[in-house]
């Protein structure tokens, strides 16, 4: 079975065709970057943007599956003078011009990477395949429209089409909040915690690299079947307290956990009286650290009889050594 991986050269991304390779998948990589010392030697490599119609065409010729991985991701600065335009480019162009050419090319199935941020920010209770979205983000809302531009494109049965929500990724490799997680803790700063506890999913990519993996057995051992009409969340296992998280990481790291628990209003009421630029760079990243975001991942599964291979005490682990290591 051969395929296609668009986004290579991100963090999941390489990893992916690591262990597809591994695994006696024929494995085409589609990357903005050379990579050819970061990937096995029998990993092709096509070089060039998912935005570009000859690249894209080009990359989807002969290939059973796709897993789309590449997508422009969050920021929480961003610096584009019209955000949603920049993510619509990438994310919902991109993904409509790699349908396109998989249909015209015979291929019959995309698995798409998508992300929590697709529903929303924060939840109330678990997210389900059937909890509404509403996305309130640039990004969210251009993830959220490719979702429902591929699983349109299923309709017909000429393309299937399996889309994977993703909570916070984190592993060797990775960057933005969890990397700066585990600098704070490293460093032994106190880090901030509310009451009540909230409650936050998270991934090893491992367990998403496993997730997507399973996904394309079932897909290589009947074609016909496995292809979801509902977006479906994958995580490491129940959600955890930032607290919980935040102690997890410490033992990792073989520093001691050093928390403040208060009541979240009164966190906040400290952000409020920094100035209005600390205020604003910071009232995002303590919604993230108070906040709850939990999503469901027993429908995944259940729907692919999937159990994530790596525990989130081991996932922790593994990224502590690679800190330690990078």
């Amino acid at each position: 079975m051969r395929v296609l991986v668009t986004g290579a050269s991100g963090f999941v991304g390489q990893q992916l065709c690591r262990e597809l390779a591994a695994h006696d998948f024929a494995v085409r990589a589609l990357a903005r970057r050379a990579l050819h010392d970061l990937l096995p030697g029998d990993v092709e490599l096509v070089q060039g943007e998912i935005s570009d119609q000859g690249v894209v065409r080009f990359a989807v010729d002969g290939v059973d599956a796709i897993v789309h991985l590449a997508a422009r991701v969050h920021v929480m600065r961003d610096q584009a003078a019209d955000p949603l335009a920049e993510f619509r480019r990438v994310n919902v162009d991109g993904t409509r011009l790699l349908a396109t050419a998989a249909r015209e090319a015979g291929v019959k199935h995309i698995v798409f990477a998508s992300s929590v941020k697709a529903v929303g920010d924060v939840s109330v209770t678990p997210w389900t395949s059937s909890t509404p979205p509403f996305p309130m983000d640039a990004y969210g809302v251009s993830k959220l429209e490719a979702e429902q531009l591929l699983l349109a494109r299923s309709v017909d049965a000429q393309l299937r089409i399996n889309v994977l929500r993703f909570p916070l990724v984190y592993g060797p490799g990775m960057k933005g909040n969890m990397l700066r997680l585990f600098r704070l803790i490293d460093r032994g700063g106190p880090i901030p915690v509310g009451r009540p506890a909230n409650a936050r999913s998270v991934l090893f990519v491992g367990n998403a690299v496993a997730a997507i993996t399973q996904v394309l057995d079932r897909i290589a051992s009947d074609r016909s079947r496995h292809a979801s009409s509902h977006p479906l969340f994958v995580a490491d296992g129940p959600a955890q307290s930032t607290a919980a998280l935040v102690q997890t990481i410490a033992g990792a790291l073989g520093v001691p956990s050093r928390t403040i628990s208060m009541p979240s209003g009164a966190l906040r009421s400290l952000a409020r009286l920094t100035d209005p630029l600390t205020r604003a760079r910071l009232g995002p990243k303590l919604d993230r650290l108070l906040g709850s975001l939990e999503v469901d991942e027993c429908e995944f599964q259940r729907e692919f009889d999937f159990q994530p291979p790596f525990t989130l005490q081991r996932g922790m682990e593994i990224t502590a050594g690679w800190f330690r290591q990078s």
